[in-house]
């Protein structure tokens, strides 16, 4: 039986540049106004540098980039508040870790200035208030996307706004002036618009639109059966689901169809029961059809089912009938019982939770029936089942 290790590391401080100010962050913070390194007893900075929060925060957090300066964000974030974002001329502010914002990003310049996500990096504009981005005045803004960046509600501009990346890009709704497109020669991200897009000509409002956005799949095992449970953010011209259904993680087989809705700009709730599931491991697959045969495949989920009645399951016999094999599917570890029929027999050890193999070469078992009983600290039986040794 394998054992799993968890290393638990405690996060320490974390440093950012600004300009050539340098930033540390110690501790996380709660608050209702912006955070400087003047009226915070948390935080510490040098050379007048505005310092964020870490970890989480409920306030306004305030970033002003001064000219030609660049400010590099490089920690994960869940804010609750505004974060507001100053950019002189020639600024640029980089996003290079997931950031999770409820509420709003007001986002203004003084000249040609760049907003990046890194690769593997998330900037998420969640609807707490709004959910919005940018601003209706705002110009010569470059969004540099490599990774992801999602805005729930409005994601806003005015002119000579410029787009480059090979990230994607989704918004509730997307309003611009001056028709912005992707940057001469560079990237252009993949781009997802759930609602109204304005100008409706520009090329950016052209860009990919994916069939639906899917936010959650996953499976669980009930007593008698695997719940498979998603939910759609937004769907365009989607027809159905395909569940399908493997024992390897391999081949997959057709399991059922669920209708989708069509078309939708609200979040959808979907499920469905497998209630012939495989015992042991089961690997689940979505796929998504449009009303014109195009269809796309997401992720795939494992999940164990071995049923109440199956709470202590012998699995099968290995090295000529020598060994067991047993899989503990209760949530602890309780004490293990092996009799024959004439009762004859007695404690064993310890059952973890998992996989357990027992050598019946050191219990001298003799061919025939067994009953394996299962009890708790308490002497309480949880489990009994019988099996064979051959």
């Amino acid at each position: 039986m394998k054992e799993v290790i968890f290393f638990f590391v405690a996060a320490m401080s974390v440093s950012m540049v600004y300009g050539q100010a340098t930033c540390t962050a110690d501790a996380d913070g709660t608050g209702s106004s912006s955070f400087t390194a003047s009226t915070s007893g948390i935080w510490t900075a040098t050379n007048g540098a505005t310092c964020p929060p870490t970890s989480t925060f409920t306030g306004e957090v305030v970033i002003d980039v001064g000219t030609n300066d660049t400010f590099t964000w490089d920690y994960d974030l869940d804010m609750t508040g505004d974060m507001t974002i100053t950019m002189a001329n020639g600024a640029e502010i980089i996003y290079d870790s997931d950031i999770n914002v409820t509420g709003n990003i007001p986002l203004t310049n003084g000249g040609s200035s760049t907003l990046t996500v890194n690769v593997g990096s998330t900037l998420n504009v969640i609807a707490g208030t709004n959910g919005d981005m940018g601003d209706a005045t705002n110009n010569n803004v470059t969004f540099v996307i490599n990774g992801a960046l999602s805005v729930d509600g409005t994601l806003s501009g005015k002119n000579g706004n410029g787009f480059d990346g090979s990230g994607t890009i989704s918004a509730g709704s997307l309003d611009f002036f001056g028709e912005p497109e992707c940057t001469a020669g560079g990237g252009c991200p993949a781009i997802t618009v759930i609602g109204s897009c304005e100008p409706s000509g520009s090329t950016f409002c052209t860009g990919v639109v994916t069939p639906i956005v899917l936010t959650y799949f996953g499976a669980k095992s009930l007593e008698n059966a695997v719940e498979l449970t998603w939910t759609t953010a937004s769907e365009e011209n989607n027809d159905y689901f395909t569940l399908e259904r493997s024992s390897n993680g391999l081949d997959y087989h057709e399991l059922t169809r669920v209708d989708g809705a069509g078309n939708s700009f609200e979040a959808l709730n979907y499920s469905y029961q497998d209630k012939n599931p495989y015992q042991g491991v089961s690997y689940y697959r979505l796929k998504q059809t449009d009303y014109d045969g195009t269809n796309e495949t997401f992720k795939v989920v494992a999940v164990e089912f071995y049923g109440k009645a199956t709470a202590v399951k012998v699995m099968q016999t290995l090295g000529g009938g020598n060994e067991l094999l047993i899989h503990n599917n209760l949530d602890e570890e309780n004490i293990a019982y092996i009799y024959d029929m004439t009762g004859r027999g007695g404690m064993i050890g310890s059952l973890k939770v998992g996989e357990n193999y027992i050598d019946l070469n050191q219990l001298n078992a003799q061919s025939g029936m067994y009953t394996l009983r299962v009890v708790n600290v308490l002497g309480k039986t949880l489990a009994t089942q019988k099996f064979v040794v051959q």
